[in-house]
């Protein structure tokens, strides 16, 4: 992780093969950033690129990693600082100076990356190691190793992507003759991941019998077919950054039978992602399923066998993760089965320090149906600490009044090594006999505790 600073940001990765080219981008937004940009904007569109040269640096001149550029080997790169903007104008110039460095030996590529800015506005929440970026500033580069302007592109500008698998496992039962395509798993996937187009399809079947040695799978005997487009253009507004409109459909059907047991069409009719970060997105959803056997959805309350047909409509937004204080809101209204739901839920995460956050999510569902009412809450609250990039605790609490079941985990993680990394896990599950959650009439249901230990060796 590497904050923007007049501090220089020093990264070393080891390479198997000589490096050939590197592209940096420094990336970042703030209100002074659009006044910069708008005066610089014709200029930046009509530059031209800007080659970044790798220097190799002789045998005898070594580099620590320091956070420092302050060794020999330095002073022979020549740095590259004319960099534009991603956001929020596009093309335009940066309110703050980069300035990029890049040398090699034999074995390793060096990039040093000092990037100015006032170090009072630095984000910098996130303390773990290999974890996500995306409440904090960070720096980010490409290799473009291949050198065709297309294999290195990173997200959403990233090149058609296809895959396929196929997987399989023996027969559990030899003494029972099992096709291979109850025992297998296959499927493809198609991407097409452009800025403002945007494409989805795939494809998959799990066999009856179909049992991994390592991981899970959530349901066997179906086939499912899931294709999405996306159009997510920029705004001329100054205030947002982006509109979204999209369409997905997903499609289930049951293996053995054909019987088409889901079918959704998710339409997010109108979002839009202002410059600070935040977005809100407003989702109509049809929802057809069929149910082979009853079931109980509460107490007393039977859902009976049949096709069931509905439509939802969804509000929900939510606040840009880099903000201490920030908040996801969610509300739901419409058909539910045989009836109709309401659904409310807020989630508020609280970081008042660089590797500490606080997360509480309150959810409540009332639902109306021929067969009988209920309403069911839900509270969970999350705490986490990252000690240092190698050590982090978290835990997780929650209570929903319909189980009225309190379950507690606890988490440990230690990283010896990257590779290499030791859990401790403690689950406690309590029935509460109370009539609230408020009431804590307490009867442990289970407790238990758990290690767990990766280890990597690397040939």
């Amino acid at each position: 992780m590497c904050p923007r600073s007049t501090t220089a940001c020093l990264l070393g990765v080891v390479l198997s093969s000589s490096p050939t080219a590197a592209l940096g981008q420094a990336q970042g937004a703030s209100d002074r950033a659009r006044e910069a940009s708008e005066q610089a904007q014709e200029a930046s569109d009509q530059a031209e690129s800007v080659d970044l040269e790798a220097i190799r640096i002789p045998d005898n001149l070594s580099i620590d990693l320091d956070g420092r550029l302050d060794e020999e080997a330095w002073s022979l790169a020549t740095p590259i600082s004319d960099f534009t903007q991603q956001y929020p104008v596009e093309g335009g110039s940066p309110s703050e100076r980069t300035e990029i460095r890049v040398v090699f030996n034999g074995d390793e590529l060096f990039i040093g990356a000092i990037l100015y800015d006032d170090p009072s506005g630095i984000l910098a929440y996130q303390k773990r190691r290999d974890a996500g970026l995306g409440t904090d500033d960070r720096f980010m580069w490409i290799l473009d190793t291949f050198l065709d302007g297309r294999t290195g592109y990173f997200f959403e500008i990233k090149k058609f992507q296809a895959e396929a698998f196929f997987v399989w496992n023996s027969n559990p039962t030899p003494s029972v003759d099992t096709s291979l395509g109850d025992l297998t798993a296959r499927g493809f996937r198609f991407d097409f991941p452009n800025d403002v187009w945007q494409a989805h399809l795939s494809y998959r079947e799990f066999g009856n019998d179909y049992d991994p040695a390592v991981g899970f799978v959530t349901r066997n005997g179906f086939r499912r077919v899931e294709p999405r487009v996306a159009w997510r253009p920029l705004s001329d507004v100054s205030w947002i950054r982006r509109f979204s409109i999209s369409a997905q459909y997903r499609r289930l059907a049951n293996l053995t039978t054909g019987q088409v047991e889901e079918e959704q069409w998710d339409l997010n009719l109108f979002g839009f992602d202002f410059e600070a970060g935040d977005n809100w997105d407003i989702i109509a959803r049809r929802q057809d399923e069929f149910l082979d056997r009853a079931f109980e959805i509460s107490d007393g309350v039977v859902i009976q066998p049949g096709q069931y047909a509905n439509w939802e409509w969804t509000l929900t937004g939510r606040t840009a993760s880099r903000r201490r204080l920030s908040a996801n809101f969610n509300f739901t209204n419409g058909g539910f089965w045989s009836g109709d739901r309401s659904q409310v839920s807020l989630r508020l995460t609280f970081r008042p320090n660089p590797g500490i956050s606080f997360s509480t999510d309150i959810e409540r569902n009332d639902v109306k149906l021929p067969e009988g009412n209920f309403t069911v809450d839900l509270t969970r609250f999350e705490a986490a600490w990252d000690i240092n990039p190698w050590a982090s605790v978290s835990g997780n609490i929650q209570y929903d009044t319909q189980t009225e079941i309190i379950g507690l985990i606890a988490r440990a993680r230690w990283s010896v090594k990257p590779g290499n990394d030791l859990f401790l896990v403690y689950t406690n599950n309590w029935r509460n006999l109370g009539g609230s959650v408020f009431d804590r009439n307490l009867e442990t249901l289970s407790r238990g505790g758990s290690v767990k230990v990766n280890y990597t060796y690397r040939l």
